[in-house]
């Protein structure tokens, strides 16, 4: 099971990520749960619009490092522009985990990095792997949250 994190800032961030889920399904692998979408401050630079955030859990037949070609595929057609690090984006697609997998590579982390240090992503995989266990902290997600020092306001995204 890989989880990805999905998130917007610029446009519609609610048809982006609706787009984007399709992008998954299509080139990725089959959604087999998603979560709630969330609104959420920005994380690490400020002065941008609220982001729309969701997590899905997907079954894929290829390697960790195919994914992030893949996403990285997904991001640039639906025009993500990379010009400053946190900066705003059309769409974002981060992979959080891979099952158990641990990798540390000069092109892939996993687990990501700062999953623990942020609301918006704990808040939406908690929606549907409240259970799943970190592979290198080995707390839940449950926990994580707990233990979150993150205090950004996130909210559930009412239609």
């Amino acid at each position: 099971m890989i989880f990805l994190q999905i998130g917007s800032n610029i446009g519609d961030r609610y048809s982006n990520l609706m787009t984007c889920i399709k992008n998954i399904e299509l080139l990725i692998g089959k959604i087999i749960n998603k979560s709630k979408i969330y609104v959420s401050e920005c994380w690490g630079v400020k002065n941008q619009r609220d982001y729309f955030n969701m997590v899905v859990a997907i079954k894929s037949i290829y390697d960790p490092l195919k994914v992030l070609k893949i996403i990285s595929i997904i991001e640039n057609d639906m025009g993500r522009i990379r010009k400053k690090k946190w900066g705003p984006r059309t769409i974002d697609i981060d992979i959080l985990f891979c099952g158990k997998q641990i990798i540390k590579s000069k092109e892939l982390i996993i687990p990501h990095k700062h999953l623990d240090q942020r609301m918006f992503v704990l808040r939406p995989l908690a929606d549907i792997a409240p259970f799943f266990i970190h592979p290198e902290s080995k707390k839940n997600i449950k926990q994580l949250i707990k233990e979150c020092k993150d205090d950004n306001k996130v909210f559930e995204y009412e239609l």
